[in-house]
């Protein structure tokens, strides 16, 4: 039985997803709940259903570990995906991503001037999805749902949301 916390997306509606890093860990490394849908949603960007996007920044956060305890298979398959996949664009930073960012951490305080509830990596990965026009940012951080000065056609989407198996003519989102 399907449950009132999934998000049934309109594919046709939401063509860009810009993709933060844990959904690629998961993708690569196995082992998370999330396997299914992450396979679907692949296949979807595979089939060229969705343009999907990732800051080149995710090409650091998912080869740190694995290059530091000399994991050669996975380094090999995050080079993979993220630089030879179809329909799979590794976005380079760029000054108006950075600013946009910067923009982003200032906007999202946390306490003092000096804080943000948004970290750097997370501002330059949502910053990325409004640079590519993505109306999805598929993330596994829920505290990303509090940011504000989204635009208002950017959604920020959590795996534990995402019902990729669930196709609907009444979709939610």
């Amino acid at each position: 039985m399907r449950m009132n916390k999934y998000l049934v997306v309109d594919w046709k509606r939401h063509r860009r997803v810009t993709i933060d890093t844990a959904p690629f860990i998961y993708m690569v490394e196995g082992g998370s709940p999330y396997n299914d849908v992450l396979k679907d949603f692949f296949n979807r960007v595979q089939r060229r259903e969705i343009r999907a996007f990732t800051s080149a920044l995710t090409l650091t956060e998912v080869l740190t570990i694995p290059l530091r305890k000399g994991q050669t298979d996975f380094v090999q398959s995050y080079r993979e995906l993220l630089l030879r996949a179809k329909n799979l664009r590794l976005v380079d930073l760029n000054h108006s991503t950075a600013e946009r960012a910067a923009q982003l951490r200032a906007d999202n305080p946390k306490g003092t001037v000096k804080k943000s509830i948004l970290s750097t990596p997370d501002a330059i990965q949502i910053a990325t999805a409004i640079e590519s026009q993505s109306s999805i940012f598929l993330t596994n951080d829920k505290d990303l749902k509090k940011v504000k000065g989204l635009p208002q056609n950017l959604k920020i989407v959590t795996l534990e949301e995402l019902d990729l198996s669930f196709d609907s003519n009444t979709p939610n989102v």
